[in-house]
């Protein structure tokens, strides 16, 4: 299955308005997305954000993604998945 093909998944049941796969180690940029959408346009620079170190920020100042402002309400990257077994 193509990285697409996920996004395409994704978007089927229209319960998603925009999504993206993106690369955040040396191949910072999108990978897939979906056609037409804001997310396709998200760079190198608001990946860097993504995965930063400032977590908190994001909660007061929200962040861009392809040039759209976005309101973070939750934030689960640095959770253990064991803990919550």
């Amino acid at each position: 299955m193509s990285w697409q093909n996920y996004i395409d998944n994704l978007m089927a049941d229209g319960s998603c308005q925009d999504s993206a796969i993106v690369g955040y180690t040396e191949a910072k940029y999108v990978w897939a997305a979906h056609a037409g959408g804001t997310f396709n346009n998200i760079t190198s620079q608001e990946i860097d954000v993504i995965v930063g170190k400032d977590r908190e920020t994001f909660f007061t100042n929200g962040l861009t993604l392809g040039s759209k402002k976005c309101s973070v309400i939750r934030d689960s990257l640095q959770v253990c998945i064991k803990s919550l077994v």
